[in-house]
């Protein structure tokens, strides 16, 4: 089956995805099937995730935690109605090659924007036991520049929540914020390259005290005796996958959003790996 899939996506791969789908032969692609602590699966080349409109659906349909399926649907921009903040849809539903244009002022957010989807809430407080992934894929804007990437906290000590920033050298750093102080994982410049496509994944096991960020399967950020600060508070914002709570510092001009997914597991390599072959298949792309 595998075999099969591989022969036919390289021939015509939106066709295949249509009848084989990814993750395992299911018929639709599920990075649960992948990594089964996964909680949301969202994807631009697949017709179940988007095809119109400004929701882009949750792909997961039991998250590991126990939610809807929908308390982890993404919409296009800051709110639910169309405006200039919101990505372009580019190329054909159900598309390997289909992904939502950036042109510096866009990002995307959470549906369920007033009561933030219990994975992302809990980012930034480190409970006793916690872990967690996330993985976003895309092209990187056309020119260097720093923008947020993830962010509920703006980087801001007195607030709360967890923010992820690119910076314009190519760093990627990260920010736990408990309203008094703020814990940072940095990464060295050129972690990252700009308009290049990109897998990007982070990892955090609060009680061994490791933050792990993988860029295309291969390790750049490894951290150890890492602490969270003590927060039992839920995030400032309402999560944006792209920009400040303001609105600045947005997905560069020239990014390409291809998917985003995450779950409560800490990763190995071999998970990371997993997750790389996924998305390979599902984007006929190898990141």
């Amino acid at each position: 089956m595998l075999i099969n899939r591989s022969i036919n996506q390289s021939i015509n791969g939106s066709i295949n995805k249509s009848v084989n789908g990814a993750s395992g032969g299911s018929s639709v692609p599920n990075m649960q099937n992948i990594i089964p602590s996964a909680n949301f699966d969202a994807d631009a080349t697949v017709a179940e995730s988007f095809t119109s409109g400004q929701t882009w659906a949750n792909l997961v349909a039991s998250p590991f935690d126990s939610e809807a399926q929908t308390a982890y649907d993404l919409q296009l921009g800051a709110t639910s109605g169309s405006s200039t903040d919101d990505p372009t849809f580019t190329g054909s539903a159900g598309d390997s090659a289909a992904y939502f244009a950036c042109d510096g002022g866009d990002l995307v957010s959470l549906v369920n924007s007033n009561a933030n989807a219990p994975f992302f809430n809990k980012l930034h407080m480190g409970a006793t036991g916690q872990k967690w992934w996330y993985a976003w894929v895309f092209k990187s804007s056309t020119s260097a520049a720093s923008q947020y990437i993830l962010n509920a906290a703006d980087g801001s000590s007195g607030n709360h929540g967890m923010s992820i920033l690119l910076t314009s050298g190519g760093a990627l750093t990260a920010f736990q914020s408990n309203g008094s102080a703020n814990v940072s994982m940095s990464g060295a410049n050129g972690n990252l390259s700009f308009n290049t496509d990109n897998l990007v994944i982070a990892t955090y096991d609060r009680d061994a005290g490791l933050w792990k960020i993988y860029v295309n399967g291969t390790l750049v950020v490894d951290l150890s005796s890492i602490t969270f600060n003590a927060d039992a508070t839920d995030a400032t914002y309402a999560y944006r996958l792209g920009g400040l709570s303001g609105g600045a510092i947005k997905w560069g001009a020239g990014t390409r959003l291809y998917a985003f997914s995450g779950g409560d597991s800490f990763l190995s390599q071999a998970d990371v790996n997993a997750i790389k072959a996924e998305y390979d298949l599902r984007h006929g792309r190898s990141y």
